[in-house]
């Protein structure tokens, strides 16, 4: 990708580092990026497109489709979510209808009607899952957690993967 502002927007940072691609029910898309602590939107001239008064100290975002929004997960960070009706990406707790505290994970995947989160810095083997349907929720409906330690020796979980309808965690 080629920008016409990229060396202004991006600074002497490592350029850009995540770059996904939003699409919608209806077919609508969307280009976000993330380098030098920002997310951008844009192909050709990158547009600033971070919430107002929040704080970016890495470009390690983790950023998947589902139900027409995008999701925004990086350790340490309140998740972030984009949709074409709001038309901006917002701090989860500012989304309509969002509710309880979104997990602060380095690792997301969007499976079975579900937002899977997991890989926090303080506790490596939860697995957080959103309510049926909605990314947003997660301390109602049928949203909760798992501790997978508990019936699998497994103590460093960093990575999600569907794999022919199966989750496998490592």
């Amino acid at each position: 990708m080629v920008s016409s502002n990229g060396s202004s927007v991006l600074g002497s940072s490592a350029g850009i580092e995540a770059v996904h691609q939003f699409r919608d029910e209806a077919g609508n898309t969307k280009i976000f990026t993330a380098g030098n602590n920002k997310l951008f939107t844009g192909t050709s001239t990158l547009a600033d497109a971070t919430p107002g008064s929040y704080t970016v100290s890495a470009n390690n975002w983790k950023i998947v489709n589902f139900n027409s929004k995008a999701y925004f997960f990086q350790r340490a960070h309140e998740p972030l979510v984009y949709s074409n009706s709001v038309g901006a990406i917002q701090k989860m707790s500012a989304h309509s209808g969002a509710s309880g505290t979104p997990p602060q994970g380095n690792e997301v995947l969007a499976a079975f009607g579900r937002l899977f989160v997991a890989d926090f810095s303080t506790d490596k083997s939860t697995v957080f899952f959103s309510d049926l349907l909605d990314g947003t929720v997660w301390d109602s409906g049928s949203a909760g957690s798992i501790d997978i330690s508990k019936f699998l020796a497994v103590t460093d979980m960093t990575k999600l993967l569907l794999l022919r309808l199966t989750m496998i965690s490592w």
